[in-house]
């Protein structure tokens, strides 16, 4: 079974849904913490950022 978040962002009260790689930790506050560094795409849209 896969760990998965959904994490609720503010302005908006939109969610964002992060599900680690399989075979990973689970790291999500580790990632969200140091959010400058993320590369993922999915989670790059769901900020509203671009790679």
């Amino acid at each position: 079974m896969r760990a998965r978040a959904n994490i609720l962002m503010d302005p908006g009260n939109s969610y964002l849904c992060v599900v680690p790689e399989r075979g990973k930790g689970d790291g999500k506050a580790f990632l969200l913490a140091d959010d400058t560094k993320i590369t993922d795409p999915t989670i790059l849209a769901q900020l509203g950022r671009r790679a």
